[in-house]
C-alpha cells in the first residue's frame, strides 16, 4: 500500500454518484469453510503479536481474492466516507471528515467528487487527460496523463501531488499495489461492518500500519480501511468506510441503449428541440455562420 497522505489507498480525497445495488451478505459456505480451516492456526495466538514475518497464508488468500475480484470489474461506483486525524500545533488531535462519490470505467476513466471539511473538489480522468476542479474557488486545472488508469494515477500522484480516492483498488493489479511494501500481515478475525460480515486483516510496513475489513463470501468487497501513520507525532489514523457498491450498471454510459427505449428517445429529442428554440442554442451538428448575430429562436 502506498502511503495515503502521499496519494494512494483510500487514501484519498476526491472520489461519484453512487448507484446502489443490493450487496450479497451471505457467505459462500464451501469457500468460507476453507478459509475457516486456514484461520484455525490463529485461534490460540494473540493477534497483536504476529508469529511469523511475511504475510500469513490465510491473510494472503483473502487479500488476493479481494484484489482479483475488484480487478475483474471494469465499471463500478461506490461511496467513501473518511475521517482523517490531524494534529494541530497546540497538540490537540482533530478528526476531519468527508464523503467521496466515485465512478470508475476501465481502462481509462474515473470521476470522483469529494465533499469534506477541508476540501470540496472533483477529479476526472478521461482519455489521457486529468482535470482537477476546486469547487469552492471555482478554479480548475488540466494536465496530460497516460490513457491507462493505473499509469494515469501514478502520474497524477508523482508529478502533480494529487490524492486519488481508493487508488489501490482502482489499479489493474490491486494486490501488487497493496503488498509492495508490506513487512508482515495476518488475520485478526471476523466481525460485522455495517451489518456485513467481514474478515479483519492487519498489515505492517516501515512507516504505516493498516487494517482491512473484507466482505465474507463470493463478493469479497473492501468495506473498511484504517491506516496508522507510525512515523508522525501521536500516530494519527485515517479511516475509510466503503459502501453503496454498484458493480452491475454502466456508470460510464458506454452502451447505446436508444433502441431499447424508442419512446423515451423521441420524448427527450422533442424536449431538446423545444429548449433549443426557446433559448437560441447554436447546435454543434449544424453549420455556424460567423459574423451574423444569433437571433433568439433561430438556430
Amino acid at each position: 500500500m502506498v502511503n495515503a497522505r502521499c496519494g494512494c489507498l483510500l487514501l484519498a480525497t476526491a472520489l461519484l454518484v453512487p448507484g446502489a445495488t443490493s450487496i450479497a451478505q451471505d457467505a459462500d459456505a464451501d469457500d468460507d469453510a476453507v478459509v475457516d480451516d486456514e484461520l484455525a492456526w490463529a485461534e490460540d495466538v494473540d493477534p497483536i503479536v504476529p508469529v511469523v514475518r511475511g504475510i500469513d497464508p490465510a491473510a494472503d488468500r483473502i487479500l488476493r481474492a479481494m484484489s482479483e475480484f475488484h480487478a475483474g470489474v471494469d465499471a463500478f461506483t461506490f461511496t467513501l466516507e473518511v475521517a482523517e486525524d490531524v494534529l494541530l500545533p497546540h497538540g490537540q488531535m482533530i478528526s476531519y471528515g468527508g464523503v467521496a462519490e466515485v465512478v470508475v470505467q476501465r481502462p481509462g476513466s474515473l470521476n470522483a467528487r469529494f465533499r469534506g471539511e477541508q476540501r470540496n473538489s472533483r477529479v476526472i480522468f478521461h482519455n489521457g487527460r486529468c482535470t482537477l476542479y476546486n469547487i469552492n474557488t471555482d478554479v480548475y486545472a488540466v494536465a496530460e496523463v497516460p490513457k491507462v488508469l493505473g499509469d494515469a494515477i501514478d502520474t497524477a500522484i508523482e508529478r502533480y501531488g494529487l490524492n486519488i480516492p481508493a487508488a489501490d483498488i482502482i489499479y489493474e493489479d490491486p494486490y501488487a499495489e497493496l503488498t509492495a511494501a508490506v513487512d508482515y500481515g495476518y488475520v485478526v478475525g471476523k466481525t460485522s461492518i455495517e451489518g456485513v460480515e467481514c474478515h479483519h486483516l492487519a498489515f505492517a510496513q516501515e512507516t504505516i500500519d493498516w487494517q482491512a475489513w473484507i466482505q465474507v463470501g463470493p463478493r469479497p468487497l473492501l468495506r473498511k480501511l484504517v491506516i496508522t501513520y507510525k512515523d508522525e507525532p501521536a500516530s494519527p489514523n485515517y479511516t475509510a468506510y466503503l459502501r453503496d457498491w454498484d458493480l452491475a450498471s454502466d456508470p460510464g454510459e458506454t452502451k447505446d441503449r436508444a433502441a431499447e427505449f424508442p419512446d423515451r428517445v423521441r420524448s427527450l429529442a422533442a424536449a431538446w428541440e423545444a429548449y433549443a428554440k426557446d433559448n437560441g442554442v447554436i447546435r454543434p451538428d449544424k453549420p455556424i455562420v460567423y459574423g451574423r448575430p444569433v437571433t433568439r429562436g433561430k438556430y
